[in-house]
C-alpha cells in the first residue's frame, strides 16, 4: 500500500492544506490557550528556580556559588516573570514566544557551566533533561519554537558533554538520556498541538454547518441576522453609517421550470460567486432565502450603497451564465436610521425591492427617508 505525500503532510499537520483565512482563525483561537499556559508555567517555574537556588547552596562549591545564584536566583526568575508580564500586552505573542524559546537555552547553559565545575555532574544532570521536556511539553511554546529551542539545547549539551564533562562510557549513556528526553518531549508536543488543531477544525466545521448556506457557501439567514444585529449595535455606539441591499434573481422560477433544478442550483452558485467577488472585506453577503440575498454594508450611506447596487445590477446583467446565458436581478436598498431594529431596516429594503420588481425588474429602488422611495 503506497502512502501519498499529501496523507503524510495531513497526518503531521491537519491544517496544512487549509487556506490562509482558516489558518489565521486557528492562530487567533489557539493564542489565548497558549497565553494562559505560558502565564501559569512562567510564574511557577520562576518560583521553583528560587527554591532550587537555595537548595543548591548546600552542596555547590563556594567558588561557583555566585554563578549559580546569578542564573538561578536572578537571571532566570526575573526573565520568566518579565515574559509573564509581556503576555498581558495584546500584541506581544510573537515576542513572548521568542523570549520563551531563549529562556530554556540560557537555563541549559547556566546548568552546564555549573556542571563543568563540580565533581559530581550527575547531581545536576536531571535539570538538563527536565529543561528539554519543559521546553516541549510544559512551557506553552508553539511546536516550531519548541523544536528550535530544544534542538539548540541538545546540540550545546552534546558538545559540552563530549569536550568538557564526560568520559566515553558516561557520555554515551547521558547522550541517550538527553535524546530520550528530547524524543518524548517532541512526541508529546506534537500530539498536543495536533489535538488542538483537530479540535479547532471540528469546531470550525460545526460552525460552518450552523452558519453557512450549503448550496452557495454564503452566510445563511441565521448568520446574516446575527451580523446585522452586531452592525446596528456598532452603528448606534459609534454613530456610523450602515446600509443593506436585498436582491432577488428575476424570474428565477422559470429557470427551474424550463431547465430543471440542477441548472437552477448552478445559477444560484454562479450568482453567489458574483456577489462574493464584488464585496469589500468589511461587507457581508448571505442567502436570505430561495433566490433572495442580503448584503450588509458597514460604514456606507444610502448614496454609496445605491451606487454599489447599480454597479452590481449591471455586473449581473452583463454576466454570461452557464446554460441560461443572461439573467437579471432587482435590488432594494435601505440605510440604517437611528432607532432602527434589524426587522425595520430589512422591511424597508424589502419594500424597496418589491417596488423594483413592480416597476419592471432589473433595477434598484432605495429608501432615502422613512417617508418614501427615491429612484436612482
Amino acid at each position: 500500500m503506497l502512502i501519498h505525500k499529501n496523507d503524510v503532510l495531513l497526518f503531521l499537520n491537519p491544517i496544512f492544506y487549509e487556506n490562509g483565512e482558516i489558518k489565521n482563525k486557528f492562530n487567533k483561537w489557539y493564542e489565548p490557550i497558549k497565553i494562559a499556559q505560558i502565564r501559569a508555567t512562567t510564574v511557577l517555574t520562576a518560583l521553583l528556580y528560587v527554591l532550587y537556588s537555595q537548595i543548591n547552596l548546600s552542596f555547590i562549591p563556594s567558588t561557583i556559588q555566585p554563578q549559580m545564584t546569578l542564573f538561578h536566583l536572578y537571571v532566570l526568575p526575573f526573565s520568566l516573570l518579565f515574559i509573564t508580564a509581556l503576555t498581558f500586552w495584546e500584541k506581544s505573542y510573537r515576542v513572548v514566544n521568542i523570549l520563551l524559546a531563549i529562556a530554556p537555552v540560557i537555563a541549559a547553559i547556566g546548568n552546564l557551566l555549573i556542571i563543568v565545575n563540580i565533581n559530581e555532574p550527575s547531581i545536576l544532570l536531571p535539570e538538563l533533561y527536565l529543561i528539554v521536556i519543559w521546553t516541549f511539553s510544559i512551557s506553552g511554546l508553539r511546536l516550531n519554537y519548541a523544536v528550535i529551542s530544544a534542538s539548540t539545547i541538545f546540540l550545546i549539551s552534546s558538545f559540552a558533554g563530549y569536550f568538557f564533562i564526560f568520559q566515553h562510557e558516561s557520555l554515551l549513556i547521558n547522550t541517550l538520556w538527553l535524546f530520550s528526553a528530547f524524543s518524548f518531549g517532541l512526541l508529546n508536543a506534537f500530539l498536543i498541538e495536533k489535538s488542538h488543531i483537530q479540535t479547532f477544525l471540528n469546531e470550525y466545521k460545526f460552525e460552518c454547518i450552523a452558519t453557512i448556506d450549503g448550496m452557495t457557501g454564503l452566510n445563511n439567514r441565521s448568520k446574516s441576522e446575527s451580523i446585522i444585529v452586531e452592525e446596528i449595535q456598532r452603528s448606534e455606539r459609534y454613530k456610523r453609517k450602515l446600509s443593506v441591499i436585498l436582491l432577488d434573481i428575476d424570474y428565477f422560477k422559470s429557470v427551474n421550470d424550463n431547465y430543471g433544478h440542477h441548472v437552477g442550483d448552478a445559477v444560484l452558485k454562479e450568482f453567489s460567486s458574483i456577489l462574493k467577488n464584488s464585496m469589500r472585506k468589511v461587507d457581508e453577503v448571505g442567502r436570505w432565502g430561495g433566490e433572495e440575498f442580503l448584503i450588509i454594508l458597514p460604514e456606507t450611506g444610502i448614496k454609496e450603497a445605491a451606487s454599489f447596487a447599480e454597479h452590481l445590477r449591471s455586473k449581473i446583467e452583463d454576466h454570461m451564465f452557464t446554460v441560461i446565458d443572461h439573467k437579471t436581478a432587482s435590488l432594494g436598498v435601505a440605510e440604517y436610521i437611528q432607532g432602527d431594529g434589524p426587522q425595520s431596516l430589512i422591511n424597508r429594503a424589502d419594500k424597496a425591492l418589491y417596488k423594483a420588481k413592480g416597476n419592471g425588474r432589473n433595477q434598484i429602488q432605495y429608501f432615502q427617508e422613512p417617508a418614501g422611495f427615491n429612484n436612482i
